[in-house]
């Protein structure tokens, strides 16, 4: 298992395709080749931390072990994913509001924290989403949260 850190910070725990204002996201796609999809520092699958050129803050973006679906977590809450990813964004970097929507985690962080991946467990902070190796507990339903 690999880690690094973010900084102490506001942030929001989601598919960043949900929470981060179109425009933004198009440019942080190629500004991040794809949120790091050839890269391998943290997620063998994908995925690492990054600076967004607009607002200066660190960002990560950890690949699921098996793409889209809904994803439970420690924290009691279930993740839907469509673009494959799930993200930790500072605040800053999402639309308004957005982190009351259901498959949205608000998180504040009083210090820096690691940011990992373990063979499929996506872990923030205290925050493990199991996107798991052999898909226990995770469920490919058609329904969306946000209907």
């Amino acid at each position: 298992m690999m880690s690094r850190t973010l900084p102490a910070g506001v942030y929001v725990i989601s598919d960043p395709c949900y929470v981060i204002d179109r425009e933004d996201y198009d440019v942080l796609l190629v500004e991040t080749n794809y949120f790091g999809v050839d890269r391998q520092d943290i997620c063998e699958r994908g995925g690492g931390i990054f600076t967004d050129g607009r607002t200066g803050r660190q960002f990560a973006v950890m690949s699921t072990m098996w793409g889209d679906g809904y994803f439970p977590s420690n924290a009691g809450k279930s993740f839907p994913v469509d673009a494959g990813c799930i993200a930790c964004v500072p605040i800053e970097m999402v639309q308004p509001h957005v982190s009351e929507d259901p498959g949205v985690m608000k998180i504040v962080m009083d210090k820096s924290f690691d940011v990992n991946y373990d063979e499929g467990t996506i872990i923030y902070g205290d925050v493990e989403i199991y996107t798991g190796e052999d898909g226990e507990g995770w469920d490919t339903q058609e329904d969306s949260f946000f209907d």
